[in-house]
């Protein structure tokens, strides 16, 4: 028997071994429909609501040694130049404005708004109209005339 034969033999078995397992499986299948066989459908899942709760473990808190130390890293992440006049102006009452540093509650004839400012004042002397401002209350109390 030389080479040619003994690979044309390998493959007629290895190819007969195939047509083997695809009669078996078509018979399997022939059965399924005589018989009218049915699989169990999966049970439809209802998702509910679902709420993630997630711990941010912060380095900056961990190093914090008291109470006092975390309200002043959390009051000057809030006063970090970005966006402040968006941030102070969703303060509406003066209380909220004036309980931080880096916003003021400036007064002029267009009315009271709370814009970014400090001790010194609103840190824009005019309002969107261009308007200057008369006065400011900073830090709860103290009113300062411009």
């Amino acid at each position: 028997m030389n080479e040619y034969q003994k690979l044309f033999n390998d493959i007629f078995k290895n190819s007969m071994i195939i047509i083997a397992f695809a009669g078996a499986f078509l018979w399997v299948r022939m059965l399924i429909i005589k018989w009218n066989l049915k699989f169990p459908e999966d049970e439809k899942k209802v998702v509910g609501e679902e709420i993630i709760i997630e711990k941010f473990n912060s380095k900056i808190m961990k190093n914090a040694q008291n109470k006092k130390d975390i309200k002043n890293m959390k009051k000057n992440m809030f006063c970090n130049n970005i966006g402040m006049a968006k941030k102070c102006g969703k303060f509406k009452r003066k209380s909220e404005c004036t309980s931080v540093e880096c916003c003021v509650f400036a007064k002029n004839k267009n009315g009271i708004n709370c814009v970014p400012g400090n001790a010194m004042g609103p840190t824009m002397r005019k309002d969107k109209q261009l308007v200057n401002y008369d006065s400011f209350y900073y830090m709860k109390k103290n009113l300062k005339k411009l």
